[in-house]
């Protein structure tokens, strides 16, 4: 709340409400958006690190299941409405001819382009696409004491590490608790 959202709902299930952007069903978007966006001064326990975001969410999965032709559907929304920096919590260990191009489009539109660098199964040196992508800046994940998740990649596409273990977030459940979560997402 308080929040400005908005976003697009680009799954191959189509447009039908229990898939809109609005309406996570996994969790995962809601917990990267707490992350950012959480309201600061409101009586409950967290603030995102930039409150006064304004967030542009693209479902281009139901659940963990997507596609490379709707995530790239959500990103040419991305370009379309302006947005500065692009957040991919998403990967797969194959580079994609598509998947590159359309992460070019975002970059030649000024677009910094941000994405996990993957959980480590089932190795931790798998490359990972987008991240591994010239001018993407791949994030790897930290715990509280600065070390390296275990789950965290540990290969060249990692430009930056962040804390991503046991972190504390916003709910998709119920808008007055929290959940913990650990992700290269999340850093």
């Amino acid at each position: 709340a308080g929040a400005h959202l908005q976003g697009g709902s680009f799954t191959s299930k189509g447009p039908d409400e229990s898939q809109s952007f609005a309406n996570d069903v996994y969790g995962h978007g809601t917990f990267v958006t707490g992350i950012i966006a959480a309201q600061p001064n409101n009586g409950k326990g967290i603030a995102g690190i930039a409150p006064d975001a304004e967030i542009y969410a693209y479902r281009a999965f139901t659940e963990k299941e997507g596609s490379v032709l709707t995530m790239l559907k959500a990103l040419e929304q991305a370009i379309a409405d302006g947005c500065q920096i692009v957040n991919l919590s998403m990967g797969t260990t194959a580079s994609n001819p598509r998947l590159l191009a359309g992460i070019q489009k975002a970059q030649e539109a000024g677009i910094l382009v941000v994405a996990s660098v993957g959980n480590g199964n089932p190795n931790l040196t798998a490359n990972y696409y987008p991240a591994g992508y010239e001018g993407v800046i791949g994030v790897g994940a930290v715990d509280e004491n600065l070390e390296r998740s275990s789950f965290s990649q540990t290969n060249e596409t990692v430009f930056v590490t962040a804390p991503g273990q046991d972190l504390a977030s916003l709910s998709h459940t119920d808008p007055n608790s929290y959940v913990l979560g650990s992700d290269t997402s999340y850093a």
